[in-house]
């Protein structure tokens, strides 16, 4: 997220403001034009403050990233310099949606001489995790219930046919088949 996202809040409330205060006078109501007037600061101060804290937690994120990239480029055999601020890196990868990078990762720390095997557990599991919610995100959606329905009575009505058509009197000059029943488990 960026300052362009409080730019288009700013153009919505640009545009959406007089529309409101001509709306309210249009009506004869004074108080309301107020009222609109204040919603509308409100809301431009709450978007104002979310767009700034979400560009700085993204900023933060990224020096974070940097910084612990540089650290491991300058100590690649040392396992604390894949830790930033003690949290590990890949961690902050898989934070950000890079599953890649993060088990690139995983795998270079895991082939330290010094990483112990339940860091290593850990970071495994937290990018299986990671792994696991995103097929369930790409999983396809189930077919809407009553295309099933309309399915299966379908299928029902052809079965139905197909008897009909199979009950149909036989010809006289056709013996009928014979019959074979087959007991399952009983005596036969």
């Amino acid at each position: 997220m960026n300052y362009a996202a409080l730019l288009a809040v700013m153009v919505l409330l640009a545009f959406g403001f007089p529309v409101a205060l001509r709306l309210g006078e249009y009506l004869g109501l004074a108080a309301g034009t107020t009222a609109v007037a204040l919603w509308s600061v409100l809301v431009f101060a709450m978007a104002l403050t979310f767009v700034r804290w979400r560009v700085s937690r993204e900023r933060l994120s990224a020096e974070q990233l940097e910084q612990g990239r540089c650290q491991i480029l300058e100590h690649p055999a040392d396992p604390a310099a894949y830790y930033v601020n003690g949290q590990h890196l890949a961690l902050l990868l898989l934070a950000r949606g890079r599953r890649r990078e993060a088990a690139e990762l995983i795998d270079r720390f895991a082939r330290l001489g010094g990483a112990r095997d339940a860091e290593i557990l850990t970071l495994q599991e937290a990018l299986s995790s990671a792994n696991r919610w995103r097929f369930k995100r790409e999983a396809p959606a189930r077919p809407p219930v009553r295309e099933l329905q309309a399915a299966q009575k379908e299928q029902k009505e052809q079965e139905v046919q197909r008897e009909a058509q199979g009950r149909q009197p036989l010809q006289p000059d056709a013996a009928p088949a014979p019959e074979t029943h087959h007991a399952a488990g009983g005596k036969a």
